[in-house]
């Protein structure tokens, strides 16, 4: 297991709205064509979703439409914070 990544940011923006583009809007910000499952074929996944709740997950249905889970909501505060753990593609059980 790595060390955990942490990175914040601070943005001009009311705390809920800022998560919640974070969050539900990921496909609209998230680099989809170069970074994670699709990318490795050189293509635009479909969608990128968080389900809003803990042990929800980060998946992306790839251009061809296979779910790919890319991790899962360890920590869910709306609005506030929330964690999650990270595998991009590799088996679950390699979750950092």
């Amino acid at each position: 297991m790595t060390d955990p990544l942490i990175k914040t940011l601070t943005v001009n923006a009311h705390p809920s709205r800022a998560f919640d583009i974070f969050t539900a809007r990921i496909a609209d910000w998230w680099p989809g064509q170069s970074h994670f499952v699709s990318a490795a074929d050189k293509a635009q996944p479909q969608t990128i979703t968080i389900e809003p709740h803990t042990d929800g997950a980060i998946c992306e249905i790839t251009y061809d439409g296979q779910r790919a889970d890319w991790g899962k909501i360890t920590h869910w505060d709306p609005a506030r914070s929330f964690a999650m753990t990270c595998h991009s593609g590799a088996p679950t059980d390699q979750t950092n």
